[in-house]
């Protein structure tokens, strides 16, 4: 391992007088030695040259590259996927993104299943579920914000995934027109009600709906999995649901900003099990922002 790092260190001076006409060259290069590293180094490479991870050592400029450029994931669940991030997280080109829902989603999931994935982003989480619930499977993704529903369907069409369905809706608590909030960074877009994203760069209006009301209308199929990561609108979303985990108890993956207190009781009112998922960072566990909510008697994931 020392021996790649300090190869790259060489090498990196090189690497940045790479003329911009030939990006693929850069890609490559880049991608080759992500593959050669352990995932557990990359992880954290969300915030390009933090200085607390291989994305330190690699550096803001080399991991903006895998912003906008089509590659193959290296690592995985995901590893082998054409993807494009989209201006979003470096990590999810690499495969390094939230590797402890990866893995409770690559757990989750079985050929047949229906995903939704509830703030879907740029569709990380939609083409790794489109691989893992297979052909006679359904992935529906939910996303507003319109630069990141052409990246989302860029991906679909990048790995093929034919199972995807996109629903370009703010999931909330019903049906209306609602205000977002939009930042630089693709992953921070939230609804104007809340305190403004980092870096905001405007507003725009978009349709909420919720999922009681889709399925009641029979415009989507029953889920068996659910992701949520809408920065700050948990307990709308879960509020919005409330028959459907009454009526077809999925397991729930959901990222929390803050806002257990108002997620909780939602869970615990639909009898659902609860524990947080854990990460493994440089060698030392730490405690995640994901809570993972099961229904009775499913209970083999909830223990750490």
């Amino acid at each position: 391992m020392q021996e790649q790092l300090d190869e790259f260190r060489r090498d990196f001076p090189m690497v940045n007088r790479i003329s911009a006409k030939k990006p693929n060259k850069v890609v490559s290069l880049i991608v080759f030695v992500a593959r050669r590293l352990p995932p557990g180094l990359l992880v954290g490479s969300v915030k390009p040259g933090d200085g607390r991870s291989v994305a330190g050592l690699i550096g803001r400029r080399m991991l903006a590259i895998l912003r906008s450029k089509d590659v193959n994931i290296p690592h995985g669940p995901a590893a082998g996927i054409r993807f494009n991030a989209g201006g979003s997280a470096p990590s999810f080109s690499l495969g390094t993104s939230e590797p402890e829902v990866q893995d409770v989603l690559t757990r989750l999931l079985k050929p047949g299943d229906v995903f939704y994935d509830v703030g879907a982003n740029v569709g990380f989480y939609t083409v790794l579920a489109s691989k893992l619930v297979g052909a006679h499977g359904r992935v529906y993704a939910f996303e507003p914000v319109p630069d990141n529903v052409r990246a989302i369907e860029r991906n679909i069409e990048l790995s093929r995934a034919a199972n995807v369905t996109v629903i370009r809706c703010a999931v909330t608590n019903g049906s209306g027109v609602l205000d977002m909030t939009l930042s630089a960074e693709p992953f921070w877009a939230r609804l104007s009600t809340l305190p403004p994203p980092p870096h905001p760069v405007g507003r725009i209006q978009v349709v909420g709906v919720s999922i009681d009301e889709l399925l009641a209308a029979e415009s989507i199929m029953p889920p068996d999995v659910i992701k949520v990561d809408v920065e700050g609108s948990e307990e709308h979303v879960l509020a919005g649901m409330r028959k459907a985990l009454a009526t077809h108890r999925p397991a729930i993956v959901c990222e929390l900003h803050d806002t257990w207190a108002d997620v909780q009781p939602l869970l615990a009112a639909a009898n659902y099990r609860t524990r947080f998922l854990w990460r493994c960072v440089r060698g030392k566990q730490q405690k995640s922002r994901h809570v993972l909510a099961l229904p009775p008697p499913t209970t083999l994931l909830l223990q750490p």
